[in-house]
């Protein structure tokens, strides 16, 4: 799961001569390394050498990991990694110019590598490394295939447990523990299961309101395999739905169909997004649809690019994307369908297998 080749193949083509990862940026260390949750700096070459200075909380492991795939793992003499065994590395290197994340990075890291590196430049390495990440490989899809599984399975545990007067957060709990249970590393991020009126709000949270008969329920939820995120989302009823429930969830199902059907390489990120947004607006809900069809996912729960009406780029092959619109309604209730896709030459293949016609339980 490391990209070593990669990342120095980048560095070559923008003729970089080093990149240096550090705490600020912990995905783009396991995206470079394998290894989720190490601390500490990783200098990647042009040449394609991987150096790691960590501490003695990780050294075992990642010699033990990272050593076999060609990185030199080290524990410094002070304790632990530091500017000054940093350059070092440098100076052994004879590596001058260093690329680093500037829109991870703190403004204070920044003014302390700037002091303590008096002979390197320090160059912002721009979106490289971001544009690498955007397009997954097969092990990063495996993963997030198996984070998508993991989800549907705990899902449809839930759906088993769930009966009228459970609190949105025992259900929620029950959730997290059922992916848990099936090897999910954590959730990809705190759980959002809410019912009633409380499904008009996008991002609410689960509280200790019962659910109950009449209403919908929405659960925005996903699992984490090796770092990498899945991500989904299912509105579904107790007992019964009226007529306008129906009618607005049907709308967004349609919404969401029709901007599935436009994802293929090459697409404008934002044609999908007012093709669904459209079908929102005919039927007369145009102003309750504020947030983006979708966005990239991967290590982080939000990568780019996202669809949205702003969206300029245009999409990849590998590229793995959500698609969730919604209607949200104040006061009464909101329904969002959110489905998991990996971006192909000629169209997507969606990633949620879990059904999406109307569910009343």
């Amino acid at each position: 799961m490391n990209h070593l080749p990669q990342i120095a193949a980048m560095l070559r083509a923008q003729q970089a001569q080093a990149l240096l990862l550090t705490n600020d940026a912990p995905e783009s260390i396991q995206y470079a390394t394998g290894f989720g949750g190490l601390e500490g700096m990783v200098l990647i070459t042009a040449g394609g050498k991987g150096f790691v200075l960590t501490d003695s909380r990780y050294i075992e492991a990642a010699q033990a990991r990272l050593t076999p795939l060609g990185f030199t793992v080290t524990l410094p003499k002070q304790g632990g990694p530091s500017a000054s065994v940093l350059r070092t590395l440098l100076e052994e290197e004879h590596i001058t110019r260093l690329a680093f994340l500037a829109q991870c990075m703190t403004v204070q890291a920044h003014q302390r590598l700037t002091a303590a590196l008096p002979d390197c430049t320090l160059e912002p390495l721009g979106e490289g490394l971001t544009r690498l990440r955007q397009i997954k490989d097969q092990d990063e899809t495996d993963s997030l295939r198996q984070a998508q599984r993991i989800a549907e399975e705990a899902f449809d545990a839930l759906l088993g447990i769930i009966r009228p007067g459970m609190t949105e957060k025992e259900l929620a709990a029950l959730l997290e523990y059922e992916m848990a249970r099936r090897g999910s590393e954590r959730p990809s991020f705190d759980t959002i299961l809410i019912s009633g009126a409380k499904t008009s709000m996008p991002h609410g949270m689960p509280d200790e309101k019962p659910v109950a008969a009449g209403e919908f329920i929405l659960v925005d939820f996903g699992a984490v395999v090796n770092g990498y995120h899945s991500d989904m989302t299912r509105t579904f009823a107790l007992g019964s739905v009226t007529e306008r429930m129906r009618t607005v969830y049907d709308t967004v199902l349609a919404a969401q169909k029709t901007g599935i059907r436009m994802l293929r390489a090459g697409v404008s990120c934002d044609q999908p997004h007012l093709a669904a947004h459209q079908i929102i607006r005919d039927a007369g809900f145009g102003e309750c649809f504020g947030h983006a069809l979708g966005h990239c996912v991967g290590l982080e729960i939000h990568e780019s690019p996202a669809l949205s009406p702003r969206g300029r780029q245009t999409l990849e092959a590998g590229m793995v994307i959500t698609v969730e619109p919604g209607i949200y309604l104040p006061g009464e209730f909101g329904v969002r369908i959110e489905d998991l896709l990996l971006i192909r030459q000629d169209g997507a293949e969606n990633l949620t297998h879990t059904p999406k016609e109307l569910l009343i339980l």
